[in-house]
């Protein structure tokens, strides 16, 4: 039968081709599948076949799950991907987002607060109620305070400042920065 042994140490054959060089890819005789072994198969050592039906029967496997994504959702396979790799890329979540946005409309930057990003309210709302209305579920923090996570993974968590005379500061951190957004309450004006 005239078999041909490989060594898949050197990832060649031992003996030449018993076929001979019949084109340009036969051309050295102890090669594998035309040294492409992702694209042909040799499976006797004699001649390289394109690998076709592999690829056909992937091909119908990835269109029938198609279909049927289709036909049970009403948009394709693809367009679900692409929604939740959109949503992972630009972290869409509105809710947090406007509730942030609606804070800071509330806000001024504290000047006194250098760097950081800290806001104080000024429209007479408290930091607690602030905290009230955040969209997320509450649970609580490793010292014991209440914290609210976001649908996104932002948190919020109300705490004296320490630097500030113990004013309440409503921290919210996002998953994507380093640092929180910092809302506190006014001053209290004395008379």
């Amino acid at each position: 039968m005239q078999a041909r042994y490989y060594d898949p140490v050197i990832g060649r054959f031992y003996s030449n081709d018993p076929v001979g060089m019949t084109d340009i890819h036969t051309f050295n005789r102890y090669a594998y599948a035309n040294n492409n072994p992702y694209k042909y198969t040799d499976p006797d050592g004699e001649a390289a076949q394109l690998v076709i039906k592999a690829g056909q029967l992937g091909y119908r496997a990835g269109n029938a799950i198609n279909i049927a994504t289709q036909l049970v959702t009403g948009a394709s396979l693809s367009t679900h991907i692409a929604n939740a790799v959109f949503d992972l890329v630009h972290n869409e979540s509105s809710d947090v987002d406007g509730f942030v946005d609606d804070l800071k409309g509330r806000s001024e930057s504290d000047a006194n607060s250098g760097k950081s990003k800290i806001r104080t309210l000024t429209d007479g709302s408290s930091v607690d109620d602030a905290f009230d209305d955040f969209p997320g579920e509450e649970g609580e923090a490793s010292d014991g305070s209440k914290v609210k996570t976001g649908s996104d993974g932002t948190t919020a968590h109300v705490h004296d400042s320490s630097k500030d005379s113990g004013k309440k500061t409503l921290n919210i951190k996002r998953p994507t920065s380093k640092k929180p957004i910092k809302f506190r309450e006014p001053e209290k004006k004395s008379d």
